[in-house]
């Protein structure tokens, strides 16, 4: 498992950021909280 950081942007800019333990990037998207209207913005890997 890593440790992914993920950032989302919404129509009003407003940025939300999530960490999540995953094995791949796709798992990391899934798992996190992503709402209908918003863009994902970046998947980064931390260590």
């Amino acid at each position: 498992m890593k440790l992914y950081k993920v950032t989302t942007v919404d129509q009003y800019h407003y940025k939300r950021v999530f960490t999540v333990a995953a094995k791949s990037q796709y798992e990391a998207l899934t798992k996190a909280s992503v709402s209908p209207r918003e863009t994902v913005f970046t998947i980064e890997e931390v260590d």
